[in-house]
């Protein structure tokens, strides 16, 4: 009787147990969570400053086609390696790779530009950090049609293609103006032979009156026979 005394008894105390846990449980979570404890995030990661492009130009950067031009980009920040796209370049002057992947924090490229025209070159620059930051700066290139010699420097250009186009002409409108003056030309000299004729015939016309006025006139009156 005594073991089957014992059996319900514990049974209960063990749902009583566990009720009053149940019931604590709720009551001890916001102290618990107002006292945490240490919790081991592993290393603070610090971020990178962002890249910024220091500098982006062409030297020279006013040229005529066929002259060879550099390009130097210069960038600070940012994690490498660092992605460059070069965007509105004349033609013959694009980088050799689009993106140029650099690892350092210059970078430079030669091009010889094949079309005139001024093309304000956009440089967009990627890093490799994350999130990875970006960057972009414009540069100015002018390219002149001028054929004349590179060796004077872009003043010089600059004068020699305004002189040059005062005088060139395109093709079509130099063979008008050759004809033109050609049959100006031979119009003038059929001008002076025809001036040179009509004065010849002018001057034996008015021999001719003069030759008949002085055969129909009369001798004077006083005039005497030759002796």
């Amino acid at each position: 009787m005594s073991r089957m005394a014992n059996g319900p008894g514990r049974t209960l105390g063990a749902l009583l147990a566990l009720s009053l846990l149940l019931l604590a449980s709720p009551l001890a979570l916001p102290f618990a969570s107002s006292h945490p404890g240490p919790v081991n995030a592993g290393p603070l990661r610090v971020a990178a400053t962002p890249v910024h492009v220091d500098a982006f130009s062409f030297m020279p950067g006013s040229l005529s086609v066929g002259t060879p031009t550099t390009a130097s980009v210069s960038l600070s920040g940012g994690s490498q390696p660092f992605y460059l796209w070069f965007n509105n370049t004349p033609s013959g002057c694009s980088a050799p790779s689009s993106p140029e992947t650099v690892s350092a924090p210059s970078f430079q490229y030669s091009c010889n530009p094949s079309s005139s025209g001024t093309y304000p070159v956009h440089l967009d620059v990627l890093d490799s950090s994350s999130p990875r930051s970006h960057a972009t700066l414009n540069a100015n290139l002018s390219v002149s049609s001028n054929s004349g010699s590179n060796n004077n420097g872009s003043g010089n250009n600059g004068g020699n293609s305004k002189g040059n186009g005062s005088l060139s002409l395109p093709s079509g409108l130099q063979q008008l103006a050759l004809i033109f003056g050609a049959v100006f030309l031979i119009a003038m000299l059929l001008i002076a032979a025809g001036t040179i004729a009509t004065a010849v015939v002018l001057s034996r016309r008015l021999r001719q009156i003069n030759e008949t006025l002085a055969k129909s006139s009369p001798a004077p009156k006083d005039a005497k026979p030759p002796t």
